[in-house]
Formats: C-alpha cells, structure tokens, sequence
C-alpha cells in the first residue's frame, strides 16, 4: 500500500503559475485531506496581486502561500518538528 504524503509542495511561478498551482490544490485536497499544501509564490513585497492571489489558493485547498524560500523552509522546519494536522477551515 502507497503511503499519502503528509505534507506537498508547489511553486507556482509567474506568470501562468498560479492557475496551475490553484488545480492542483484542489485535486491534492480532494484526494489528500488532511495533507499540509505549502505553495510557494514568489512575489514583490506589497504586490496587491499577490496577496489576492494568495487567498484564491488558500480558496482551493493551500494550507500556507508563502512568498520567500525562506518562509518556506521555515514552515518545513516548524512541520517536520510537530505532527501535521490537517488545516482549519478559516
């Protein structure tokens, strides 16, 4: 029996990125449940465009969108240092 991932990444890169990035999200939440999706966005500091679509993957099933590598390594050592639960409905 395959193990499910408890936690996946995606880079959704400009330009065409995010829509790709958002149907993943909802094919993996629908076939992951409880997995942890980080995407990772990369974007210009207070870019409007970025934050509106942080939130339409957030909609899709993204549990984090971070927009530095840094954020994102950051979420992985946090993650990997306590259980994986899955994300909250807000």
């Amino acid at each position: 029996m395959r193990r499910k991932p408890d936690i996946v990444y995606i880079a959704a890169i400009p330009p065409t990125g995010v829509v790709n990035a958002r149907f993943l999200c909802r094919r993996l939440r629908a076939q992951l449940p409880s997995a942890h999706i980080v995407v990772w966005l990369p974007a210009v500091a207070n870019d409007h465009g970025a934050f509106e679509a942080a939130a339409r993957l957030r909609e899709a099933g993204a549990s984090r969108v971070m927009f530095t590598l840094a954020a994102v390594t950051e979420v992985t050592v946090v993650t990997n240092a306590t259980e994986v639960t899955a994300p909250s409905a807000s």
